[in-house]
């Protein structure tokens, strides 16, 4: 497709976006592995395994600038602000935590 034809059908313009990822994400990697194998080893902290307490979350929303400010997990903060303990809770349990899959609450 030359880069100079518009795109108006959705079904075009979606494949159009997935060929783009695709050539963007799926490269050959060129890593050289001794190179890896050269980096220092570092002990995990393993503190960041759990999810934040209600407490933590607390703290951190009486920090923030703007209460309509997205934070790391995309949700602005006026929602922890005006949806009460209860939501602020469910919100916790289902905040990504690094290495492991996100849960919704039921």
């Amino acid at each position: 497709m030359d880069t100079t034809t518009l795109i108006s059908v959705k079904v075009d313009i979606l494949k159009h976006w997935a060929e783009h990822f695709d050539s963007v994400l799926n490269r050959p990697s060129n890593i050289n592995e001794e190179a890896i194998e050269r980096l220092p080893q570092i002990l995990t902290d393993n503190s960041l395994v759990e999810p934040p307490t209600a407490d933590e979350v607390e703290k951190v929303k009486t920090r923030f600038s703007s209460d309509n400010a997205p934070v790391a997990d995309s949700i602005p903060a006026k929602i922890y602000t005006s949806g009460g303990p209860e939501l602020r809770e469910r919100l916790t349990k289902c905040a990504p935590v690094p290495g492991k899959a996100a849960t919704r609450p039921q």
